[in-house]
Parts: C-alpha cells; sequence; structure tokens
C-alpha cells in the first residue's frame, strides 16, 4: 500500500510537472508569434518611411498595410508579449499588465478614430500623421489615402478591447466577453485573407474583407489565436500554487528561434531593398523610353508639314510663274488630313515691298479668276502677303493677309 502511494505520488508529481512544462512552452510560443507580428508590422513602418513599398502590400495588386495598421497591430503584439511573461514578482506582473493595457487602449484609439471618420466624413488628420501615403495618391480610386479599411479597423478595436477586458478577467462575464470579440476579430482576419486569396484568382468577393491587406489578416489571426493560447496556458499555471520549472530549459530554442526570426527580418529588408531598387530603375528606364518616344514623335509632328512645304518650294523652282488653281492643285494632291495629321491649312507667303504691293495684287488678280486683295494695317518697307492658301473655302478671309 506504502508503494502503491508513493507511485501515485510520484505520478501526481510528474503529471504536475508536465502540465507546467506545456503551459510555459505554450506561453513560449505565443511569445514568439507576438514577436513575429511586431517584426512583420516593424519592417511594414520602416518600408513607408524609407519610401521602400515592396513590403507594404508583398504582391503588386494587393491591399497595402498603411502606417496605422502597422502600428496598432505592433501595440497589440507588446501587449501580448506582456501578458505571457509569466514567473516574476506581483508588482512587475502588475505592471506588464498595465503596460498591455496602455498599449491595448491606444491601440483601439487609433481604430476608434479611423471609424468616426468613415461613419461621419470628418477629417481628423489620422490617416496620414505619422506618414504620407504616396501609393494611395498616385491611385485615382483612392479617395482617403492613408486610412486603414474597415474590416482591419473593427479587427483592431476588437482585438484591443480583448486585451483591456482581460485585465478584468476576474470579474464575472468579463471571459465570456474575452472569447466573443476574439473569436469575431480571428474570424474577420480567416475570412479577409480567405476573400483577397479569392479575389486574386479572378473570383467576386466582399469589399469589406478583401480591403485588407494579406499580412494584415495573418497577424489579425496570429494575435487572436496566440491570445487564446495565452489565455489557456495562464489558466493551467494559476491551478498549481508553486512552478518550479528551470529558467535555462528552452533557452537554446528560444536563442535559436530570435536568430532565425531576425536573420529574416534582415533578408526580407534586403530583398525589399533590392526589389525597390530594380522596380525604381526599370520605371526610370520605362520613363527615358517612353519620353524619347515622344519626343520624336512631338519633332516628327513638327517637322511633317515642313515637307509638304518644301514641295511647294519645288514648284517655283520648275515654273516662273505658279497660279492659285495650280498651288489649290498640288495642296489637294498632298490629301493635308491624312499626310499631315493636325494641319489646318497649307499656304505660301510671299515678301513684297511696300511700295509695290499694287503692282503685286494687280498680277495675282491675273493669275487667279477670283478678287484678290490685300489687308495689311502697317507701314513697313517689307510686307508678308499670303499669296495661296488651301483649302481656300475654309481660309478665305486669310487670302491677301499681311502675316
Amino acid at each position: 500500500m506504502k508503494t502503491t502511494a508513493q507511485s501515485a505520488k510520484l505520478l501526481d508529481a510528474l503529471i504536475d510537472r508536465s502540465e507546467l512544462r506545456n503551459a510555459m512552452w505554450k506561453l513560449v510560443g505565443t511569445r514568439l508569434v507576438a514577436a513575429v507580428v511586431c517584426g512583420i508590422t516593424l519592417i511594414v513602418m520602416l518600408s513607408w518611411k524609407f519610401g521602400l513599398h515592396g513590403m507594404t502590400s508583398l504582391l503588386p495588386g494587393l491591399p497595402s498595410m498603411k502606417f496605422n495598421t502597422a502600428f496598432g497591430l505592433c501595440l497589440l503584439g507588446i501587449g501580448m508579449m506582456c501578458i505571457t511573461i509569466y514567473g516574476r514578482s506581483s508588482q512587475t506582473i502588475r505592471r506588464l499588465n498595465h503596460a498591455a493595457t496602455a498599449c491595448a487602449l491606444l491601440a483601439i484609439l487609433i481604430s476608434l478614430l479611423t471609424v468616426i471618420e468613415m461613419n461621419t466624413k470628418a477629417t481628423l488628420g489620422i490617416d496620414e500623421f505619422f506618414c504620407n501615403d504616396d501609393i494611395s495618391r498616385r491611385n485615382i480610386e483612392a479617395k482617403t489615402p492613408g486610412r486603414m479599411s474597415p474590416s482591419t479597423a473593427a479587427a483592431i478595436l476588437l482585438l484591443g478591447i480583448t486585451l483591456v477586458l482581460y485585465s478584468f478577467k476576474h470579474v464575472r462575464g468579463f471571459k465570456t466577453a474575452c472569447t466573443f470579440t476574439v473569436a469575431i476579430a480571428i474570424s474577420i482576419g480567416f475570412a479577409a485573407g480567405l476573400s483577397i486569396l479569392i479575389s486574386s484568382k479572378g473570383a467576386s468577393s466582399f469589399a469589406f474583407f478583401s480591403s485588407m491587406a494579406l499580412h494584415t489578416s495573418w497577424c489579425i489571426v496570429l494575435l487572436g489565436l496566440s491570445f487564446l493560447i495565452t489565455r489557456n496556458a495562464l489558466e493551467d499555471l494559476a491551478g498549481h500554487e508553486t512552478m518550479r520549472v528551470s529558467k535555462q530549459e528552452g533557452t537554446w530554442l528560444i536563442v535559436a528561434a530570435m536568430v532565425v526570426f531576425f536573420s529574416g527580418i534582415l533578408a526580407s529588408g534586403l530583398v525589399s531593398y533590392r526589389t525597390s531598387s530594380r522596380e525604381y530603375h526599370a520605371g526610370t528606364i520605362r520613363f527615358d523610353t517612353l519620353t524619347e518616344r515622344v519626343v520624336y514623335e512631338a519633332k516628327h509632328r513638327i517637322y511633317l508639314p515642313v515637307y509638304g512645304l518644301k514641295g511647294a518650294r519645288g514648284m517655283y523652282a520648275g515654273s516662273s510663274q505658279v497660279r492659285r488653281d495650280e498651288f489649290g492643285a498640288y495642296a489637294n494632291s498632298r490629301h493635308l488630313t491624312n499626310e499631315f495629321p493636325g494641319t489646318v491649312a497649307m499656304g505660301m507667303i510671299v515678301p513684297v515691298l511696300h511700295a509695290d504691293l499694287s503692282e503685286f495684287a494687280r498680277q495675282q488678280q491675273e493669275l487667279s479668276d477670283s478678287p484678290f486683295e490685300i489687308e495689311t494695317t502697317g507701314q513697313w518697307n517689307k510686307h508678308y502677303i499670303t499669296t495661296f492658301i488651301e483649302p481656300e473655302f475654309r481660309n478665305k478671309s486669310l487670302l491677301g493677309y499681311d502675316a
């Protein structure tokens, strides 16, 4: 009987130690997940600040994680890490809980002000308070640059409320409220991620969900699940009067995980920088190519009518006198609208001395069947008279005009 009692006691001790160890590993895991969320959001915030927009939307064409979204999720990640710390003095735990509540309240404030802006059409100036949204400003369809999507604001608001309610976990009913709010937040994140994947394949989706960035939905789901696991682990630990788990256990895994995590951050930053530089270089080449093409087309359009005028000049080289009907036949044979797009008319301007104006008008009258009158208001020594112009029926008022 004594042996049986000792075996049972030893078994209970082993079970208690196993439960403690599992609970601690849960806290370590959720702490790492919260650190990953903080790392992702920190990269996004730095990307906005330094203009490296490759990490803001992951893939071209997908919604981008706004700066306020990254800031709010980073605050929630910090708050989540605070509540996962266990085994310290009661005063330290109380301070960490206060820090988690403060982070949650600030995240609630950001999301709540965004919701107010959405519903009241008011401009509170928080959308681009920290950073300008150059991506949305280049998009004609974007009406509110820098503003997080409605689903993102709702999810951050719910997660923030969850952390605040957790501070009052001993109050009756608050535990159920925490479960309810975090479940809704996880559902929003999961539905948004699924909607983005569906819409990327050409299927229809709900705008409320598909306007959320893909990595935003990941962070929301991870934070929500981490909270549920953390609460479960803390409840397991609270059921034991003492906790004697060696601080050395699991240290190597934590160090290895953090090394891998920060290496991933560094690699992601380098890839983002190289991608941004490559896109900038490609954009510069494309801009220069298009600029050269536009300049060439502009010069071509400007010089194109000159070729037609040089042909008219050849008529004078082969004839001492050119009649108005001959010039009209030449101009009509060129099909101005087709050969010289944008050209309104083709004409010939002849320099004439002031003393020869009357004789010049008489000669032009003899060379054509219609009257020719010179219109000039100046008393210059030399005038430049519009002798021919085609099509004449549209520009008859310019015939004989002193240019």
